[in-house]
């Protein structure tokens, strides 16, 4: 699985959509901007890899870890990788 997101601020609108208060807390330190994004393109590339996407419930994809560029999304370790105003997201062969 693969994603691609630009970094824009994302509300808490979005946030109380996408992620648990236990996942937000990730985005709590640094750019939470950033953080954010790179946490939401790893859900989507985690749920592509599976086969499912999203399937209209980002919660179910659960941020466990963060780890520098490494995102680890219901026990599968995500790379992303910053290029320019984007994450890149990917599931490691």
């Amino acid at each position: 699985g693969i994603d691609i997101e630009r970094i824009e601020p994302r509300g808490d609108g979005f946030a109380g959509i996408a992620f648990s208060p236990g996942e937000l807390v990730f985005a709590s330190g640094g750019d939470r901007d950033e953080t954010m994004t790179r946490m939401w393109a790893a859900k989507e590339a985690a749920g592509k890899a599976a086969g499912t996407g999203l399937a209209h419930a980002p919660k179910h994809l659960v941020v466990e870890a963060v780890d520098g560029d490494r995102v680890r999304v219901n026990g599968r370790w995500i790379r992303t990788r910053r290029h320019l105003a984007y994450i890149i997201a990917w599931t490691p062969a």
